[in-house]
């Protein structure tokens, strides 16, 4: 059960639902800690601004409703966008 629920995750690795822009130091910070207590660190504008839903907890248990929740958050914004910047181009 678990070698599935972890083979499940391990293809949502590096899309749009789990990665962030950091910078050096942010990213290293990050590595070493497990990512609940990491994001614990973070405010509201931060989380804001990389689009980190709102959730009761960010184990890795969660992973795959967060990456899921992250992913429809960031395609909702990109679309929003997109329709303002084809709305100003017309």
């Amino acid at each position: 059960m678990f070698i599935a629920f972890l083979y499940s995750s391990l293809q949502y690795y590096n899309t749009i639902g789990n990665l962030q822009l950091l910078t050096n130091s942010e990213n290293k910070e990050k590595s070493a800690k497990d990512f609940d207590k990491w994001i614990s660190t973070r405010d509201d504008n931060f989380k804001e601004r990389h689009s980190i839903p709102s959730m009761q907890s960010y184990s890795f248990d969660n992973f795959l409703e967060f990456v899921k929740i992250r992913r429809t958050t960031i395609e909702g914004t990109l679309k929003a966008k997109s329709d303002v910047l084809k709305e100003t181009v017309i």
